[in-house]
């Protein structure tokens, strides 16, 4: 079977929307079908052309969970293929893409895809794990979010959710429940959750911001999760491992 070419959105912009517009034909006059964030994975699905001045043009596929409807951000689109400026250096623009590389994930769904699942950080996921909010404080900059995509809201940052995307703004001490994988976006890890007060009856699901994706540059301001393990925090439980391993009282 032929591998068709994959790509990563490289191009971060400015828009709350998002970063790249994908058009329903190669030009780029054509409508508008969807909205795709930086670090999305795409397969080429045709020949790339080139535009007279020199602009780059790829047709595109994207699985379902991927991408907004350019008409309401809150909702996906309603195709899962369109066209995109690859390369826009001709005219002293940006590469908008770059080659995935072989071991990174394929952007195709599987055979078995399930899309509810997935929306979820993936259906592999055998076991939540539960994270203790901490140095939030009471600065409003340092505030944390549980949102209704996936999308990084990090303290310190000033970026607020609308209120259309917001769950519930979470505060030091609370608890809440990992239900699937984590996913990079915009040089962040995110991960799907259970907020306070639905973890126990399996309610409303989210995304919060978990952590820097560079983990050598992360300070203790950068820290806002720690993750829960037999009822301590993980740091803990393992020093008291530690001491049980060398002998000493616990």
């Amino acid at each position: 079977q032929i591998r068709c070419p994959r790509w990563k959105v490289i191009f971060q912009s400015d828009s709350n929307m998002g970063d790249i517009v994908a058009r329903e034909g190669c030009s780029l006059e054509s409508g508008e079908v969807a909205v795709l964030l930086c670090g999305t994975r795409v397969e080429q699905s045709g020949p790339q052309e080139v535009n007279n001045d020199g602009i780059v043009r790829m047709p595109i596929v994207w699985p379902e969970h991927v991408g907004r409807d350019p008409s309401d951000s809150s909702r996906p689109p309603r195709r899962r293929g369109g066209w995109v400026t690859c390369d826009a250096s001709a005219q002293g623009g940006p590469k908008f893409f770059e080659p995935c590389h072989d071991e990174e994930v394929d952007a195709r769904p599987p055979e078995d895809f399930d899309p509810v699942a997935d929306r979820h950080g993936g259906g592999t996921w055998d076991k939540n794990r539960m994270w203790k909010v901490v140095n939030l404080g009471t600065d409003p900059l340092r505030a944390l979010p549980i949102v209704n995509r996936m999308e990084p809201f990090a303290p310190g940052t000033g970026k607020v959710p609308p209120d259309d995307v917001l769950v519930h703004w979470l505060a030091d001490g609370e608890i809440i429940e990992q239900v699937g994988h984590s996913k990079k976006m915009r040089g962040y890890m995110v991960m799907p959750v259970r907020p306070p007060g639905s973890v126990e009856n399996g309610g409303t699901i989210g995304w919060v911001t978990r952590r820097v994706v560079d983990k050598t540059r992360e300070g203790p301001e950068d820290v806002w999760l720690v993750e829960i393990r037999n009822g301590l925090e993980a740091d803990r439980e393992r020093r008291r491992n530690r001491r049980r391993r060398d002998g000493a009282d616990d």
